[in-house]
């Protein structure tokens, strides 16, 4: 008989049916009239709260979502022509819909296409990762099945390559961090560039997986949150990686639950997001196959 994705949770022990329950009826309370969903409990539905809470319903649940509305909801924020508020947004709209098997009402082709000139503006805080415009762009191009052009695509490659540093990671001002590193392996896979060629990525994740703190961003620091973990466990994956201190993993990840059902960045402070829980759960899945 084969396993739910519930059963499997428990199975593991990764999720109770209690925790399970509270996590469902945190995304619940945060639906708005018009179907998409805000983490901060107001009538105010943005598309990365939608994203989120239908991803980990998703995961979790897996009977039918009620959809209509938040089609309807997704569908309302795209342009007459074809265009959207931002790439962002656009990023969360299509990969919303693309969870319910639906599209986009007009196509985005050309405004998605038209950000692409500006793919490699390095004019960014520094917190900002210097991937993070290229990674929306090419994602929405994998999700949309569109081709890019040889040229462009060899430009891409081309600029993500140009980031690695001599620790083997990826990142900006010789800087090496997990996430960019993270974003650089998935762009690269997206434009099928072959990623078990990359000399020793694994060995920078390797200086970020941390006996005490699952992952860190930086090798050596101490600092981690469910982003670094999940980019991590993401990282992990694509390169056939088998992450180390699985328990300090579970330990953390469920350390971030609050009593609002919802999980926080770290296990310490903060409050629940959906965003934040999407990571959490999502890890909990990838771990599934690891304990």
């Amino acid at each position: 008989m084969l396993l739910t994705n519930v059963q499997k949770l428990q199975r593991k022990g990764l999720l109770n049916q209690n925790e399970i329950e509270n996590i469902l009826k945190y995304i619940e309370e945060r639906k708005c009239t018009n179907g998409g969903y805000c983490f901060y409990r107001q009538d105010e539905a943005n598309s990365s709260d939608t994203y989120y809470a239908i991803a980990i319903q998703k995961l979790v649940d897996e009977k039918s979502i009620e959809s209509s509305a938040t089609i309807s909801y997704l569908h309302g924020l795209q342009h007459p022509d074809g265009g959207f508020f931002s790439i962002i947004q656009a990023y969360y709209v299509i990969n919303t819909l693309s969870l319910f098997l639906s599209s986009p009402t007009k196509d985005p082709s050309q405004f998605i296409l038209d950000k692409y000139h500006s793919f490699h503006d390095q004019n960014l805080p520094v917190e900002i990762s210097v991937f993070r415009k290229i990674y929306f762009l090419t994602s929405l191009t994998t999700t949309l099945k569109h081709e890019l052009y040889p040229e462009l695509k060899k430009e891409i490659i081309s600029f993500i390559l140009s980031f690695r540093n001599q620790d083997y990671g990826f990142g900006s001002s010789n800087l090496s961090t997990l996430t960019e590193t993270m974003q650089a392996v998935q762009i690269l896979n997206w434009l099928d560039f072959p990623i078990n060629e990359i000399n020793n990525v694994t060995r920078f994740i390797s200086s970020c997986n941390s006996p005490h703190q699952s992952f860190t961003n930086i090798p050596g620091t101490s600092l981690s949150f469910l982003e670094y973990i999940h980019a991590g466990f993401i990282v992990s994956r694509m390169l056939s990686y088998k992450p180390k201190y699985l328990d300090t993993t579970l330990k953390l990840v469920k350390g971030c639950q609050t009593t609002l059902g919802g999980f926080s960045r770290t296990p310490y402070t903060g409050i629940a997001t959906l965003e934040n829980t999407f990571y959490a759960v999502d890890t909990l899945f990838q771990l599934i196959d690891l304990l």
